[in-house]
């Protein structure tokens, strides 16, 4: 199942966009993903880009 808002923000993903997650599935938008440095803030992990 794929998330429907951002981890951080609460931001409600739309159809085909960009997100970035960690491998525990943790899903934030492109914007605080540039502000956390592409590392998740729940676990340390490098955060990869995944279409939605």
């Amino acid at each position: 199942m794929q998330a429907t808002t951002c981890t951080r923000c609460a931001e409600a993903f739309k159809d085909n966009q960009v997100t970035y997650h960690c491998s525990h599935n943790c899903t934030y938008c492109a914007d605080c993903t540039k502000t956390l440095d592409s590392i998740c803030q729940n676990c340390g992990e490098t955060l990869v880009q995944v279409r939605q």
